[in-house]
């Protein structure tokens, strides 16, 4: 009759709605670190990554050695240049990045690498597991070698440079308790204050 044929079809309809509404949901409900967008895509939080927004992003830090990203996009044509920004509006790189090197001025160099380039992120913990002579929340410092063996202090450029006009240093690392530092000769630094330097955090 007509009445059963409207009912199912409004069961239909209905049925259709619900199927529509479930496939429409984004993957892994963002992990709870995002919201999902349009086209069924994670928009992530501030320092979460990944299609389903489950994965931390590390500290960045200034690269110790720059070096290309490759493919992106998988196109598997010609890389793009420092003219043609990929991913832009990521929550790694808002403004863009490149397959090939970084757009760097003459004598310009060391841009924002995660993990300062010198070290692999864990996801899971958003933390930087630096290579081997490497430290720091974004593997941003070279280590002293054995950490100066318990009897001494690792110093960066700035700190040895004023070590130097306080005419405390000899040697590129700063002995105590009567340990020297023959090992760690740096050289000459007369001239050493006419350059800036950036104290490293310690973190």
């Amino acid at each position: 009759s007509l009445k059963v044929s409207l009912t199912m079809a409004l069961r239909i309809a209905t049925f259709l709605g619900l199927l529509a509404y479930a496939a429409a949901e984004c993957p892994n409900a963002c992990s709870g670190h995002g919201t999902c967008s349009l086209h069924d895509q994670c928009t992530c939080c501030r320092n979460w990554q990944g299609n389903d927004c489950s994965q931390r992003t590390c500290p960045f830090g200034y690269a110790h050695v720059d070096s290309p990203k490759g493919d992106l996009d998988s196109s598997t044509g010609t890389l793009s240049g420092p003219q043609y920004p990929l991913i832009v509006g990521s929550t790694v790189y808002p403004f863009g990045t490149t397959e090939q090197y970084p757009d760097a001025m003459d004598q310009e160099g060391h841009f924002y690498m995660e993990c300062s380039n010198k070290g692999m992120c864990n996801r899971d913990e958003g933390t930087c597991e630096c290579f081997p002579g490497y430290e720091g929340s974004a593997c941003q410092r070279a280590s002293c070698p054995n950490d100066c063996s318990g009897h001494g202090t690792c110093e960066t450029i700035k700190e040895l440079a004023e070590d130097r006009e306080d005419g405390d240093l000899s040697k590129g690392a700063y002995a105590m308790n009567g340990f020297a530092s023959d090992h760690a000769g740096i050289g000459d630094l007369s001239g050493i204050g006419d350059i800036t330097y950036e104290l490293w955090d310690k973190t």
